[in-house]
């Protein structure tokens, strides 16, 4: 059983998404920009789960290549090559699969973007037995 509680959200939350897209074809003359703004906001996250392997904005600091500042020809060469299964991976042509020629478009503009970064590795830490050192 369901409490109150979570029945009211889920009944929100309903409501909410049936409704939103009256909202945000409500006035036109915001569509474009709204449509620029959601545009952005999907790239930044497409981009975000590169950072696993690329870190923050491309700036990577172990053996991933560093796409910040990366030529956007080069990328989309690189990506295409990744998807068509021309460049072997062993990650990224799972990663490109799913992402349309717009998409891939849109992230070499943003990581070409990104200014470079000087990796800083963290110094190294010797380790102590006891808990309390």
């Amino acid at each position: 059983m369901r409490s109150a509680t979570s029945s009211l959200l889920i009944n929100m939350l309903t409501i909410i998404g049936l409704f939103s897209p009256m909202i945000a074809v409500a006035d036109p003359s915001k569509s474009e920009s709204s449509d620029i703004a959601a545009r952005h906001v999907h790239i930044r996250s497409l981009a975000a789960s590169c950072a696993a392997c690329h870190g923050t904005n491309g700036n990577s600091s172990g053996n991933a290549a560093k796409l910040a500042a990366i030529d956007k020809a080069y990328f989309m060469a690189q990506m295409q090559a990744f998807k068509s299964g021309a460049r072997a991976s062993t990650v990224m042509h799972r990663h490109v699969k799913g992402l349309n020629t717009q998409e891939i478009s849109d992230l070499a503009e943003y990581f070409s973007l990104q200014a470079p970064r000087k990796s800083s590795a963290l110094p190294s830490q010797k380790l102590s037995r006891s808990a309390t050192n």
